[in-house]
């Protein structure tokens, strides 16, 4: 019995550790999708501004 619920505990431990790597591993990802969509949104800016100038000339 005591056996039993050890294992039970570490089951619950690995659960409880893998929702939180889980949480890192949102947080990593939701801060790679910022730093991508900036990134785009820098690149479409510079291509809107060599437009306009040939749009100007």
């Amino acid at each position: 019995m005591k056996k039993l619920l050890g294992e039970l505990f570490k089951s619950k431990k690995n659960i409880r550790n893998k929702r939180d790597s889980d949480g890192n591993g949102r947080k990593i990802l939701e801060k790679r999708v910022e730093e991508g969509t900036n990134r785009a949104i820098k690149e479409y800016r510079e291509v809107f501004n060599k437009l306009a100038e040939y749009d100007k000339a």
